[in-house]
Formats: structure tokens, C-alpha cells, sequence
């Protein structure tokens, strides 16, 4: 579960003294027929201008700084969405 995750997140940054037992709030469950299924390209190509880099200097810190031999390595990537050219919320 994602909260569970990121309190290993937050354990191995040691960040525990500032984040306790963090959890996820379940948001937008109720499906309206509206739900965004896909973030246009264009979005998403913004986003990755801005968060690319970012996780770059994650993924360097994390194999500078490995932790604890338990901890996963190499840390596994993020995922993108797929996305799509057709904007849906218009609809």
C-alpha cells in the first residue's frame, strides 16, 4: 500500500523524526463518468520537463547513499502513464 511505502521512503531518508506514520487519504473515488483516464501528451511532456531532472537527482542520491543492505538497489524508476492527443475532458 502506497503509505506504507512511503513511510519506508521516509525511514530511509530518515525523515521519521518529521513524518510519523503517514498515510494516504483515499480521494475521488466516486466515479462520475468524468475520471481523467489518460493526461495528454502535451501535459505530460511539461511535467516531465519539471520532474525529470528531479528524479535524476533522486535516483543519484539514492545510489550515493544506499542505506542498509535490505534496502532494493538499484531503486526502481518511475513509471510514466500512458498518455493520449485526444482531450477527453471536453467531452
Amino acid at each position: 500500500d502506497e503509505g506504507s511505502f512511503l513511510n519506508h521512503v521516509n525511514s530511509f531518508l530518515g525523515l521519521n523524526k518529521y513524518i510519523s506514520d503517514f498515510h494516504l487519504k483515499q480521494v475521488n473515488i466516486k466515479d462520475d463518468g468524468h475520471k481523467v483516464k489518460a493526461i495528454l501528451c502535451s501535459d505530460q511532456e511539461k511535467l516531465n520537463q519539471i520532474f525529470d531532472p528531479l528524479n535524476e537527482d533522486l535516483y543519484r542520491l539514492l545510489e550515493e547513499y544506499p542505506g542498509p543492505p535490505m534496502e532494493q538497489r538499484p531503486f526502481q524508476t518511475f513509471k510514466k502513464r500512458n498518455c493520449t492527443e485526444v482531450d477527453v475532458s471536453r467531452r
